[in-house]
């Protein structure tokens, strides 16, 4: 965990605050990849991992943006981690997600937003907080919650990271850029006293966390 961004321990805190209690639930997990965050999500009753390759731990090979085959109703709890920015048409698998999902059950996942692409060329979308309600309103899911994940300070933190790991890879100049990395590094030690008061904001943040009921 010590090793994990900024980002990744960030959802690690979110899932542990806001996932219920999984000792006697079903978990399905989809788009559950090396599961980074088993530590959590072994605690459930039962675990099935649903991927599109055979990773380690991966119960069911599908395709995400086709129907399941899991039956309905099996799920008390279904995990979408980092997934949905994976797929073209995020409707079709939180369509599939209400299906097993019990009804009461619930869907609970995080989507990156003032982030760099990823996993290329599969990464497809990122969402506002607006966005996700309506994809899931129009999925039929009820009392959505949509909670920021990263203040502003982390995505000046992550942005600059990514620029001088970027320059200095294509730039000839290299003593310059390390100077000018040096110097913004300091620039970052000044302001971090200012920038660390601000809480996390919807509009200015480096992803959504989003949790949501199937009703009864």
């Amino acid at each position: 965990i010590d090793m994990w961004s900024s980002w990744r321990q960030k959802n690690f805190e979110y899932y542990k605050k806001n996932l219920p209690d999984l000792t006697d639930k079903i978990l399905v997990d989809l788009g559950a990849g090396d599961r980074q965050f088993r530590i959590i999500l072994d605690t459930a009753k039962k675990y099935i991992g649903v991927d599109f390759r055979p990773y380690e731990g991966v119960d069911v090979i599908s395709d995400l943006t086709k129907p399941i085959p899991l039956p309905d109703s099996i799920a008390d709890v279904v995990f979408i981690s980092n997934t949905l920015e994976h797929i073209p048409m995020p409707t079709v698998l939180l369509a599939e997600a209400y299906r097993i999902l019990k009804p009461g059950g619930t869907i609970i996942g995080t989507v990156p937003f003032l982030r760099e692409v990823h996993q290329e060329p599969y990464d497809f979308l990122r969402y506002t907080n607006f966005m996700l309600v309506r994809i899931l309103d129009d999925t039929r899911f009820q009392d959505i919650v949509i909670t920021p994940i990263g203040t502003p300070l982390d995505v000046f933190r992550m942005i600059q990271q990514r620029f001088f790991s970027h320059i200095i890879s294509y730039n000839g100049g290299i003593f310059r850029v390390r100077l000018a990395r040096k110097a913004f590094f300091l620039l970052t030690r000044v302001l971090e006293p200012l920038l660390d008061c601000c809480k996390e904001k919807s509009e200015f943040t480096e992803g959504y966390g989003f949790r949501a009921i199937k009703p009864i």
